[in-house]
């Protein structure tokens, strides 16, 4: 526990943007295991929740009247929409491919899931996956683009990409064995 809240507040303050990723996770994950979790891990969500909050105040009453802003974009002349989608084209063809063309498509497809097929969520990969995406934007609004920006959501992206990579792909393989066989049952009639 105290481990736990140790790792995830020196995360907090390593990173500037960290506290999204680690307090989106905390949020998420508290709501969609609300039931199912003991007190010791509600309260773990919880205080890493307040540390993010903490985060944030301390950034925009210390930080921010020095000099620091949220929009770290070079040129803030530019309109939004250019940056935007500047920035969304060298994360998607140089810079972290693997993000923009596995991640996003999976959150739309488990939003899809959730809210139309009404698939209960899972409440720790949907946590990790969503938080991942929360972090990828805040580097969007903040108008930033490098290569070592979006490394720290791989630790959180990875493994829901392969769970719910394995749910599709294990899908997919029980329908095409279903199919074969029903082919081979008909065809022997």
């Amino acid at each position: 526990f105290i481990f736990a809240l140790l790792a995830a507040n020196l995360t907090i303050y390593y990173k500037e943007t960290a506290f999204i990723i680690i307090g989106a996770f905390a949020f998420l994950y508290l709501l969609l295991s609300w039931k199912q979790s003991d007190k010791k891990i509600k309260k773990l969500c919880a205080l890493v929740i307040l540390s993010s909050l903490i985060y944030l105040i301390v950034y925009g009453l210390y930080v921010m009247p020095k000099g620091g802003s949220f929009a770290h974009g070079k040129n803030l002349s530019t309109p939004f929409y250019i940056t935007f989608s500047k920035n969304l084209l060298n994360y998607a063809l140089i810079t972290d491919p693997l993000i923009i063309f596995i991640l996003l498509p999976l959150i739309l497809w488990r939003l899809y899931k959730i809210l139309a097929k009404r698939e209960k969520p899972d409440a720790l990969y949907d946590s990790m996956l969503f938080s991942s995406f929360l972090f990828i934007l805040s580097y969007f609004v903040l108008r930033v683009q490098g290569a070592p920006y979006f490394m720290p959501i791989y630790i959180f992206t990875l493994p829901s990409i392969f769970y719910f990579l394995s749910q599709l792909l294990q899908v997919f393989f029980i329908k095409a064995i279903h199919k074969k066989t029903m082919l081979k049952i008909c065809c022997q009639k």
